[in-house]
C-alpha cells in the first residue's frame, strides 16, 4: 500500500517496511515481541496512521502507529481478552477520519469489532453466523458514505451491518 505518493508500505517477516522509492531509503516498524506474525495492514485516507495487526498465541493485537513522527510512535493498542481468535485478518480505518476501526477475526468464531481507536474501546460487535463451510469472510470495510455501515465480504460473503445506537451492529 502506498503511505503517499513516494512511500510504499509492506509487511515482511516480522516487522512493516516504509520504503521511499525516491530516496531508495527504508524504515522500519518491528512487531510485538511475542507475536506470530503480521496479518493485516491499514492506513487512514489522510495518511497520518498506519494500523498493524498481528497474531498471537492468545488474541488478536492491532497497533496504531503515527507515520507523522519522525520514529514512527505508537500512538495505541487494540485487543481484548475477551476475543475467541488468535488474529485479525482485515482491518480498516473510517473513511472521514473520525477515529473509528473496524476488524474482522479469523475462524472459527468469526467476529466484526467496531472501535473508538483513539481510546482503545470496542464500541460494537457482530458474529458472523455461518451454518456452512464455504462461507467465511475475508475483508472488512467501511461505507464510504455512512461510518456507521460496515461491508464483510469473503468466499460467498456479502453482508452489510449498520450500528445502531446501543453499539450493537445488526
Amino acid at each position: 500500500m502506498y503511505i503517499d505518493d513516494q512511500t510504499v508500505c509492506y509487511p515482511v517477516g516480522h516487522n512493516v517496511v516504509l520504503y521511499n522509492l525516491e530516496e531508495k531509503t527504508q524504515r522500519y516498524i518491528s512487531g510485538i515481541e511475542g507475536s506470530e506474525g503480521i496479518t493485516a495492514l491499514a492506513v487512514t485516507r489522510n495518511k497520518k496512521y498506519l494500523a498493524v495487526a498481528e497474531k498471537t498465541s492468545k488474541y488478536p493485537i492491532c497497533t496504531i502507529y503515527d507515520l507523522s513522527t519522525p520514529n514512527l510512535r505508537r500512538k495505541k493498542f487494540i485487543t481484548s481478552n475477551d476475543i475467541k481468535s488468535k488474529e485479525f485478518i482485515s482491518i480498516a480505518f473510517s473513511p472521514n477520519n473520525q477515529g473509528l476501526l473496524v476488524t474482522l477475526t479469523s475462524d472459527p468464531h468469526q467476529t466484526v469489532y467496531i472501535w473508538q481507536w483513539e481510546k482503545a474501546k470496542q464500541i460494537g460487535q457482530q458474529t458472523l453466523a455461518n451454518s456452512s463451510p464455504n462461507v467465511s469472510g475475508s475483508q472488512v470495510s467501511f461505507s464510504n458514505t455512512d461510518e456507521k455501515v460496515v461491508l464483510v465480504t469473503g468466499n460467498n460473503t456479502y453482508r452489510y451491518f449498520k450500528m445502531q445506537d446501543s453499539n450493537t451492529l445488526k
